[in-house]
């Protein structure tokens, strides 16, 4: 059987909310889906909810966000069917800094 990740966070706040602990909870879950669920993520999860966050929504993760122009790509390709990519990535550079290639988000 398998679960939905939201499901498996309901589940875990459920339990939570029983006062049982993340490692009683995991076990109950492993008892039903099977081995695949994580226990280390499930003790993640408990962590957020004794800080008073119960929110079942991933939170952003570190990093900027690497967002590209399709348009401007596809364009750059229509003028020039023959570019490589090593001529794009330079032309471009999406990974040192801000350039043309990136979305204003």
């Amino acid at each position: 059987m398998e679960a939905s990740k939201l499901h498996i966070q309901h589940v875990l706040l459920w339990e939570f909310r029983q006062d049982n602990s993340a490692t009683t909870a995991m076990n109950k879950l492993c008892e039903i889906y099977g081995p695949g669920i994580s226990v280390s993520q499930g003790q993640k999860w408990f962590q957020r909810f004794w800080s008073g966050n119960y929110s079942l929504e991933d939170e952003p993760r570190p990093g900027r966000l690497h967002v590209f122009d399709d348009d401007l790509l596809r364009t750059m390709v229509e003028q020039n069917p023959r570019i490589t990519v090593e001529e794009l990535a330079e032309q471009l550079n999406p990974y040192d800094g801000p350039s043309a290639f990136a979305k204003d988000r």
